[in-house]
């Protein structure tokens, strides 16, 4: 029901902001680029790990689990 909805500017203006977020990495803040790993065609998540373009599924959790779970154990090791 979203594709109705959905403009060629989207997918440019998703590509600006994920460039600003990753340039705020530096000491101590890190940046999970979850974008790049849900990532799918035309710049779209992939259909498997949403439910409509936008909003992720469980699945799509689960791949961003996997990534995130590390990066807070480092976190809990390296109090800053």
């Amino acid at each position: 029901e979203r594709a109705l909805f959905w403009s060629d500017a989207i997918v440019p203006a998703i590509q600006e902001v994920n460039q600003f977020i990753a340039a705020q990495a530096g000491d101590g803040v890190t940046v999970l680029d979850a974008f790049t790993l849900l990532q799918g065609e035309n710049g779209k998540i992939k259909p498997e790990y949403s439910r409509d373009l936008l909003h992720l599924n469980p699945q799509g959790y689960a791949v961003l689990n996997q990534q995130f779970v590390p990066l807070l154990g480092e976190s809990a090791d390296n109090p800053r």
